[in-house]
């Protein structure tokens, strides 16, 4: 097991990648097989033609993060063979514990546990954060919290980039800043910090991709909708989680349904069944080049300023 000590940063990496990757961890196939695709309207089913060989590195702010573009991660690391590696900024200890025991000895160590299980299904090398969770009230509060916990704004940076530069990634996957997905202050916060600390790397620069899902959760998770957060925007690029995986059991989305199952003090029995439901049309996951972002048009959905 290697470690880099960043201050009170700590990222803890896995075993270092093999060569062969090894063979696709098949999970159970949770979800109803259907013909259906998703609806992904403008946005042809190109995400995986996109993204260049070589190595993906997903960056997220929480443990299960992964979980809203799992089935894109399943086909790339899993049922694809890419090397991969999640990057997960904090070890969500200021979340909910759905857990009908409690969490025990305390959420972090739950979470963080729970997030070694979920990488494992993706053969993907874990560099676990120990930043600050904070949720805001705004991705700069965000942000203050977590300079303040290594130092200063150019400490975290980086420390960031130079754990991006340990991965050597060909591709780089985070939020979109505008929107994080779910509009979680803490997931806008890590896709700007992203940006910036690729910015400071130098060699050549990865291919960088936002994540244009956007997912609206109802308390409790009684529902979950997923859609494209600029429907129609021609600079995303949509992967249909109901496609079959070669070489493996069940589709795309079954990744998902795997992943949180493989945490579940976040994903108790109503979250897992929303999950089940979500309506074949709607199960996708979009990307748009980071590139685009400056011309790109604002969230069809936009988050609470």
């Amino acid at each position: 097991m290697k470690s880099l000590a960043l201050g009170l940063v700590l990222l803890t990496l896995g075993a270092p990648l093999p060569a062969t990757p090894p063979p696709c961890e098949e999970p159970a196939p949770l979800g109803a097989a259907g013909e259906e695709p998703a609806e992904l309207g403008a946005a042809a089913q190109t995400a995986t033609a996109v993204i260049p060989p070589g190595r993906v590195l997903w960056i997220g702010a929480h443990p299960d993060d992964e979980v809203l573009l799992a089935p894109l991660l399943g086909e790339l690391c899993a049922a694809g063979g890419r090397r991969c590696a999640f990057l997960v900024a904090t070890r969500g200890e200021n979340g909910a514990c759905r857990l009908p025991a409690g969490c025990h000895p305390d959420l972090g160590t739950v979470r963080s546990g729970e997030m070694r299980a979920a990488a494992r299904l993706f053969h993907a090398q874990l560099l676990q954060g120990s930043l600050p969770d904070v949720a805001g009230p705004d991705p700069a509060a965000v942000r203050w919290a977590w300079d303040d916990a290594v130092g200063g704004d150019e400490v975290l940076l980086a420390r960031l980039a130079g754990a991006i530069a340990s991965v050597a990634p060909r591709t780089v996957i985070t939020f979109d800043p505008r929107h994080g997905t779910t509009c979680h202050n803490a997931h806008r916060a890590v896709g700007r910090l992203v940006l910036r600390a690729l910015a400071q790397l130098s060699g050549p620069a990865p291919e960088v991709f936002l994540l244009e899902s956007r997912v609206q959760i109802a308390p409790e998770g009684a529902s979950i909708d997923f859609s494209a957060a600029v429907p129609g925007d021609p600079a995303a690029s949509g992967f249909d989680a109901n496609a079959p995986l070669a070489g493996a059991r069940g589709t795309a989305w079954d990744y998902l349904l795997e992943d949180a199952l493989r945490q579940p003090s976040q994903f108790d029995a109503t979250f897992l069944h929303s999950l089940r439901v979500v309506p074949r049309t709607n199960r996708a996951v979009y990307l748009m080049p980071a590139a685009a972002l400056a011309s790109d048009p604002a969230p069809a959905v936009p988050c609470p300023q």
